[in-house]
């Protein structure tokens, strides 16, 4: 809520859906926009994957305690690396 979303590894929630191709794997469809991303985790790496070609666009490597911001359009989506836990803010 708010504009803010929390993406744990493996965990649908609101945004999740199991990638086609792997359906072990989650991708998170988030509105387009640009988030300010912090990791809840000991390390989490946030990729941004292009819908149609299924390759990365960019990526965010965070430390623990670590923020960084990111953009994804709307023909992109979020994948997550094991273990990572980020919380998204929209920023406005």
């Amino acid at each position: 809520t708010d504009g803010v979303i929390r993406l744990v590894d493996g965990e649908r929630g609101n945004y999740g859906r199991s990638d086609p191709n792997y359906p072990e794997y989650v991708d998170y469809y988030i509105p387009a926009g640009s988030y300010t991303v912090y990791n809840n985790a000991k390390n989490s790496i946030v990729m941004i994957i292009d819908n149609s070609s299924n390759e990365e666009v960019s990526r965010v490597t965070l430390s623990e305690g670590q923020s960084g911001n990111l953009d994804i359009q709307s023909n992109q989506h979020i994948e997550l690396t094991i273990y990572s836990d980020v919380t998204l803010t929209e920023i406005k």
